[in-house]
């Protein structure tokens, strides 16, 4: 049975383009700014609607569903591999 620190490990090396695109979503230059102000407290409301009506906040879903989808793709075509070399070894 696995520990629960090989399966991080696993599912960090299965899931590199999702950590990524997460990674780089939280250093954009617009969520940078917001989280610089909200540290020093200099933020206000219309700081977080000007930030969610930005591009930079309208693509976050989208970025992070294509590291999935990538990730996704990676998987599957590994599981496919290893289920065509199966079949031809039966042959």
């Amino acid at each position: 049975m696995k520990s629960f620190q090989q399966f991080q490990e696993e599912l960090k090396d299965k899931f590199t383009n999702t950590t990524s695109a997460m990674n780089n979503i939280f250093s954009g230059q617009g969520l940078g700014q917001l989280q610089q102000k909200v540290r020093s407290g200099e933020f206000n409301i219309k700081d977080i609607k000007d930030f969610a009506k930005s591009k930079e906040a309208n693509e976050i879903p989208l970025k992070f569903l294509q590291g999935l989808l990538k990730d996704g793709s990676k998987i599957i075509d590994q599981k496919t591999n290893k289920v065509n070399t199966l079949l031809k070894n039966k042959q």
